[in-house]
Formats: structure tokens, C-alpha cells, sequence
């Protein structure tokens, strides 16, 4: 069942999950990651600050995630001018990353259920096809469309960069958002988790142990052999283990990736 087209939270409800200055605080630090990944690596292999921007706009009320956004937008163009991002794409890039996690919180309450509970495989799937990813891709081809006269990109320059705008973005929203949720949800779900505590260290420490080899050769495209674990965690373990078993594999995955190691550098 479809939820109202409404963007913010209801004032009545109750909010959870970290305070507003923390949403902030997060972004910040998001925004510091990437600058350092671009002057250290030339590149960024997930961008999960728009992630943060999402997670506030679902869990608090109007003021607060307007407040929020503002000061999100405002980092982000300090941000952009201290990476030293040329014209238009100073105002262009902040601007496109507010109005791609506006459009996927309005999506998300209208087909994730008011709960937003994600950890049910349809309203997860709801999220990353319905919200995310018509969110991200739309945002991806506006920056392409003022890039691509200012920097004459030629067809194939332009798949690529189009294809890897999105995966950076939308892994980012697909990691930290949900990863947030869990969090800021987890009073809720605390006794719906059937592991013990000596399952859940095993499952965690599997998952952990198994990305870390995966990510620690690249002769092998074995990234799939992370997805069981990380299943397993996701339906046997509370959601704050979850949400940290996500943030551990993104980390893994990142930091090998952008100095040259695992599977996604062999594609």
C-alpha cells in the first residue's frame, strides 16, 4: 500500500534517530572524505554525503531537515570552492545533490511505507529502484547536460562519466541511508532479532573477514562472494550491527578500490 506524496516528516510524528546537528556534522565530514579522495587518488568511488542529506529529510520534522538542507548546501558550496570546481560547477553540483535527495525522500514516503521500514525486501527493493535510482539518474543526466557543451565530451566520454556519476551516487544513497535508518530505528526492532550475541560476533566477524580478503587481491572478479554474508547479517543481526557491518564494508571496499585493489578495479 502507497503512502501520501508528502516530503517531510508529519509534525506529529515522533522523531528518532541522531539529533539535527549530527545530520550536519556527518555531512561535513562525508564532504572532508571527498576532497581528500580527490587530491589524494583523482577520484571518488562513493559519494555518500547526498545519503546523509536523505536520512534527515526522512527522520525529522520540516524545520529541522530544512535547517538541515540549508546548512547541507551551504557546506557543499564552501566544499566545491575549496576542491576548486570551475564555474557553473560550483552552485550546479550542490544544488543537483539537495534536489537528488528532495526527489528521493518524496518518492520514498509515497512507496516505502510510513514506517520506512527497510529491512522488508520489498520496501528495500521499493527504495533503491522506485526512489533512488530514478533520483540519481535524473540528477546525473541534468550535470551531464551542462557539462557536455562545456567540455565537449564525445559519445563514449560521455557514457562513461554518466555511468560513473551514477554508480558513485547511488551507492552512496543505497549504503548510508538505509544504514542511518537502522539506526535511527532500532529501538523498534530490537526484539525481532533472533542471533544471540556469539552468532551475531560470527556472522559480523565473517563478513568483515571475507570483504577484507575479497578486496585484498585483484586477480579474481570475486565482489559476489560477499552478498550471502552480508544477507545473513542483514536478517539474523540487530539493525545497529547491520547498519555498522555496512559502513565496515563500504569502508573496505573504498579504501582498496581508490588505492588500487579488489574486484571493481579488474572492470
Amino acid at each position: 500500500m502507497h503512502g501520501r506524496w508528502r516530503l517531510f516528516k508529519h509534525d506529529a510524528g515522533k522523531v528518532s534517530g541522531p539529533p539535527a546537528w549530527a545530520y550536519v556534522a556527518v555531512f561535513a565530514a562525508c564532504m572532508l572524505v571527498g576532497i581528500w579522495s580527490a587530491h589524494e587518488f583523482q577520484a571518488v568511488v562513493i559519494w555518500p554525503a547526498n545519503g546523509v542529506m536523505l536520512a534527515a529529510l526522512l527522520q525529522l520534522h520540516r524545520r529541522e531537515a530544512i535547517r538541515v538542507l540549508i546548512a547541507c548546501l551551504a557546506i557543499n558550496l564552501l566544499a566545491n570552492l575549496v576542491r576548486g570546481d570551475p564555474q557553473p560547477f560550483v552552485w550546479v553540483n550542490a544544488v543537483l545533490n539537495t534536489g537528488e535527495a528532495f526527489l528521493a525522500a518524496l518518492i520514498a514516503r509515497r512507496v516505502c511505507g510510513a514506517a520506512l521500514d527497510l529491512r522488508r525486501p520489498k520496501r528495500l527493493a521499493n527504495f533503491a529502484l522506485m526512489a533512488v535510482a530514478p533520483s540519481v539518474l535524473l540528477a546525473a543526466l541534468v550535470l551531464m547536460a551542462v557539462a557536455t557543451p562545456l567540455r565537449h565530451y564525445s559519445p563514449p566520454v560521455f557514457v562513461f562519466t554518466l555511468h560513473r556519476l551514477f554508480d558513485m551516487e547511488l551507492l552512496g544513497l543505497l549504503i548510508v541511508t538505509p544504514a542511518l535508518l537502522l539506526i535511527a530505528k532500532s529501538h523498534r526492532f530490537r526484539s525481532s532479532a533472533p542471533a544471540s550475541a556469539v552468532e551475531t560476533t560470527v556472522l559480523v566477524s565473517l563478513l568483515v573477514g571475507v570483504t577484507a580478503l575479497t578486496f585484498a587481491q585483484s586477480a579474481a572478479p570475486a565482489l559476489f562472494v560477499i552478498f550471502p554474508f552480508l544477507l545473513l547479517v542483514s536478517f539474523r543481526t540487530p539493525p545497529c550491527w547491520v547498519a555498522g557491518s555496512i559502513i565496515a564494508v563500504a569502508v573496505i571496499s573504498g579504501v582498496a578500490t581508490v588505492t588500487g585493489h579488489g574486484p571493481v578495479v579488474m572492470t
